[in-house]
């Protein structure tokens, strides 16, 4: 240290400057390049997010779509069982129906023949009218048939119009009812034929 005109100069070196690292020229250029990178992870993170929303939508599209498939097939099964089922029905009608129609049949026959009977018997007591008085219990059993028979021919007619309309339930007991009234007209006519006869060879012999 020197004194120059009572001046101080202070010649000691000066402090060193900090150390600094070289900036380079790499990092700079990704600087720059950083918002591109920002901008394209952005969009790459809405697409995936995108992606990520329609995937799990077609997924919950897909099982909808398998829920209405199996509720279809269930409501298909359960018509083709109802539909057996109503064609099992519609045989099995149609069987008794054709039961039915021929019992009317045979009922019908029956009461044509009964009354061809009756008509019979009635000739021959006709016959013995001188008579009349021994033959009253014929003459009633004989009107007592016939009005049998009468209402037998009713019931058919009326079993007749249930069967055209398909109501073979309300037929068939009519059908029955009238069957067995011309089964019992047909037993007393049989019975009063051997009186009838005896009544119309009294009738001769007088």
């Amino acid at each position: 240290m020197y004194t120059y005109l009572d001046s101080v100069v202070d010649e000691s070196p000066a402090p060193a400057a900090p150390y600094r690292t070289p900036v380079s020229a790499e990092p700079l250029k990704v600087y720059q390049k950083r918002p591109f990178l920002i901008g394209l992870g952005s969009v790459a993170l809405a697409a995936v997010v995108t992606l990520s929303v329609l995937y799990t939508g077609a997924l919950g599209d897909n099982g909808r779509l398998s829920d209405q498939n199996n509720g279809l097939v269930a409501q298909s099964t359960v018509l083709a069982q109802q539909k057996h089922a109503t064609e099992q029905e519609l045989a099995s009608t149609q069987t008794q129906l054709t039961s039915t129609k021929d019992d009317l049949q045979t009922a019908n026959d029956d009461l044509a023949s009964t009354r061809s009977e009756l008509k019979s018997a009635q000739a021959k007591l006709s016959s013995a009218s001188s008579q009349i008085g021994d033959c009253q219990h014929a003459v009633t059993g004989l009107l007592t048939a016939g009005q049998t028979l009468a209402e037998a021919g009713k019931l058919t007619a009326e079993a007749m119009s249930y069967l055209i309309d398909g109501d073979y339930d309300t037929a068939t007991p009519l059908i029955e009812e009238g069957t067995a009234k011309v089964r019992s007209a047909t037993a007393s006519i049989k019975s009063l034929k051997a009186e009838i006869g005896s009544c119309a060879t009294s009738s001769s012999a007088a």
